[in-house]
C-alpha cells in the first residue's frame, strides 16, 4: 500500500512539473505528464533541494526529460535559383 502512495505522489509531481513547464513556456497544454512517461521511453531526471536553503527541502528545483523522437526538418527555397 505504501508504495502505491509514493506512485501516486511521485505521478503529482510529474504532472505539476508538466504544468509549470509549460507555463514558462507559454505552451497550451503539458508536454510532460505521468501518463505520457509510462506510454513512452523517455527518462525523467529531477533535482530537489537537498538542504532547504532558500526552498524546502525535498522541494523539486529543475528536472530533464530525455528520449527518442522523431524530428522533421522543413526547408522551404524562395527565390529563383538562390
Amino acid at each position: 500500500r505504501r508504495r502505491g502512495d509514493l506512485e501516486q505522489q511521485l505521478r503529482t509531481v510529474i504532472d505539476e512539473l508538466g504544468k509549470a513547464s509549460a507555463k514558462a513556456q507559454g505552451l497550451p497544454t503539458p508536454v510532460t505528464s505521468a501518463a505520457r512517461m509510462e506510454a513512452n521511453r523517455h527518462v525523467l531526471y529531477i533535482l530537489r533541494a537537498p538542504d532547504g536553503r532558500g526552498t524546502p527541502k525535498g522541494a523539486v528545483i529543475g528536472f530533464l526529460k530525455v528520449g527518442y523522437k522523431k524530428l522533421f526538418l522543413l526547408v522551404r527555397f524562395e527565390g529563383s535559383g538562390e
